[in-house]
């Protein structure tokens, strides 16, 4: 069969074993820690100084037809070894818990095609099996690639680490590695020009190394998640990956996520939590949503409406148990328009973008306001509470308000004006009529019933899911403590994930309903979505979306819908200027999947001015 390898600083006896064992299809070559080494084909076995239990129970295997899948050796050394085949598994004095996670796996149907044990050993491990995946204790970028590669057609199939600390991933046409030897790198660059797979890479602790392959490059089909990875923008005749984008805009690190047939078909992160820190962002790895808390917020208030507390269209006044003032040149009868679906889509009169300044007049407004700025996230400096907020002032030592108050300056219903404030004078609305705080309110009737287990609107970044990611400013420096606080929680405060902002695309696209539970009426939900109650909507037929962008310090997030479809994503980054990656990530994602018709660059312009203008918080 097809064959070629190429050895570095391995035993001349190994470099000669692969060369004429090699043509018969190598199934398994594997270093033990003490110099030793074992190569399985197709019709033969040899092995060289590996212990005697273990080439002893290799050989059964081989002579009772098992097809041997893997050998392993944890680098402490000794009588420590695994073996995998077809129809059995067997392991001495490797660790426990990797032990019943391989027994686990292989009960549950998922046949493992690598066990590896990264330096120096103890209870770090790693077992790839077709699209699941276990590991303990192994390098966080490692981990990161191993999972995006699950997410993909062709998942990593092996992984092999070096004594110093590196490690390279095989995946089928794909492979990616770091802090291996260059020429390893460039001569499996080279195989890949020739035209071959790379089937095995190895690296003895003496420092060599060995790239084996049997299989001449497959026409595979496409995958669509590599695809759009590779495919994120075209500069001139060339186009720019993911990685590429990512240092274009200074953009440490971000996740994405998309739903297909109303289901999360996958989810991938990318670089790293924090600049120049050694943590890499994971699936369950939270942001800040910014301005897309707003159609998560408004799940909860319309629940309100669900339960019988109010109506969309009555006045909210009587119920708010709060005086909402009006500026001194607003007429008196403005106040009982002031509605929950006009505040839900920005036209409750309520102060805004293009409504803030000057604050004493309700004509010649700048064109500016509408979001909130944050709280630097210090024990030094205070944060207001809600009726604090409310009031645009604190009479508080140490707490100095940040916003105007909130107030109603032009008449309902008659201009739009984006509106954070009107989702804090929502909270008011909720807190009295349910008695309940808002966070814990969303948490025990949208967060928890849709399933956004990794979705909190508490106050500091939570510690559920791992270190939370920091936001960047342009530059991409971290910011000042990490993230900023925002009490403004219904407007700009949740923490999540883009799987778990998928959750609410399919919750929205079922009508309320996800997993089999209702989770909001299903009137009400169809009128979120048609009526744009908190949600920007664009485009007609099967190409019609709903949307919400977001921008807090640092962080920048894009979510969109396709009801039609069955179909959406979420992006969050870590970044200032992320929001243009995230813009560039969507249209990757359109193109692979074919969500929109291919429009002319302008009115693609136009098409994305429209939907996301409004949205950002400040």
């Amino acid at each position: 069969m097809p064959f070629d390898c190429f050895n570095r600083n391995i035993q001349d006896e190994a470099h000669d074993k692969i060369r004429s064992m090699g043509p018969a299809g190598v199934r398994v070559f594997a270093f033990t820690p003490s110099g030793g080494w074992v190569i399985v084909t197709k019709s033969d076995l040899f092995a060289r100084n590996i212990p005697d239990e273990c080439y002893d129970k290799l050989r059964s295997f081989f002579n009772n037809g098992h097809q041997v899948r893997l050998i392993a050796f944890p680098p402490e050394g000794g009588n420590r070894w695994v073996i995998v085949s077809d129809r059995d598994l067997f392991a001495r004095n490797i660790p426990d818990e990797c032990y019943e996670k391989l027994k686990e796996f292989w009960s549950a149907g998922h046949k493992p095609t690598c066990v590896a044990f990264p330096y120096p050993g103890g209870n770090r491990w790693v077992i790839l099996a077709g699209k699941a995946l276990y590991a303990r204790n192994i390098d966080d970028e490692c981990f990161q690639h191993l999972v995006n590669f699950s997410q993909g057609k062709r998942p990593a199939e092996r992984v092999a680490f070096t004594k110093s600390g590196g490690w390279f991933i095989l995946a089928k046409d794909r492979y990616w590695a770091r802090r291996v030897p260059q020429e390893c790198y460039e001569k499996a660059g080279q195989f890949r020009q020739d035209g071959w797979l790379v089937d095995h890479v190895n690296f003895a602790p003496s420092g060599g190394w060995s790239i084996i392959t049997n299989t001449r490059d497959p026409d595979y089909a496409a995958d669509p998640v590599r695809e759009w990875e590779s495919r994120v923008f075209k500069d001139g005749q060339h186009w720019r990956d993911i990685w590429e984008r990512m240092a274009h805009y200074k953009v440490p690190g971000l996740g994405v996520a998309v739903v297909l047939n109303n289901k999360i078909a996958w989810a991938c992160s990318y670089g790293r939590i924090e600049a120049g820190e050694n943590q890499w962002v994971h699936n369950d790895t939270v942001f800040q949503a910014a301005s897309i808390s707003k159609p998560v917020s408004a799940v909860g208030f319309l629940k309100l409406v669900e339960d019988g507390d109010l109506t969309l269209d009555e006045d909210v006044n009587p119920k708010l148990g709060w005086t909402l003032p009006l500026r001194s040149c607003a007429m008196s009868s403005w106040k009982s328009k002031v509605t929950l679906r006009r505040l839900l889509t920005h036209f409750g009169g309520i102060i805004g973008r293009g409504t803030t300044k000057p604050l004493d007049k309700c004509s010649g407004f700048e064109d500016d306001g509408g979001g909130f700025g944050g709280y630097l996230n210090s024990s030094g400096t205070g944060v207001p509470t809600l009726n604090e907020i409310l009031a645009g002032t604190s009479g508080r030592e140490g707490v100095s308000v940040n916003s105007p108050r909130v107030e109603i300056t032009h008449e309902p219903g008659k201009r739009y004006s984006y509106a954070g404030h009107g989702f804090v004078l929502m909270m008011k609305l909720l807190k009295t009529q349910t008695g309940v705080d808002f966070g814990a309110w969303m948490r025990d009737n949208v967060l928890e019933p849709a399933g956004m287990r990794h979705s909190t609107f508490n106050l500091t970044a939570p510690a559920f899911s791992g270190p939370p990611a920091a936001g960047h400013d342009e530059e991409g420096n971290v910011m000042q403590g990490r993230r900023y606080r925002y009490p403004e929680s219904a407007a700009a405060g949740l923490y999540t994930t883009p799987s778990d902002l998928c959750r609410l695309v399919i919750l929205l696209n079922q009508e309320g309903r996800i997993d089999g539970r209702r989770v909001l009426d299903q009137a009400l939900a169809r009128e979120m979505v048609d009526q744009g109650l908190s949600l920007g909507t664009a485009g007609a037929g099967v190409e019609r979306r709903y949307g919400h962008g977001g921008s807090n310090r640092g962080f920048k997030c894009t979510m969109k819908g396709y009801r039609e479809q069955k179909a959406g994503a979420a992006i969050m980054t870590g970044g200032d200027l992320g929001g243009k990656l995230a813009g560039e990530i969507f249209e990757a994602l359109v193109r692979t999947y074919g969500w929109e018709a291919a429009p002319t660059r302008g009115a693609r312009r136009r098409a994305r001015l429209l939907e996301f203008a409004d949205y950002n918080n400040d």
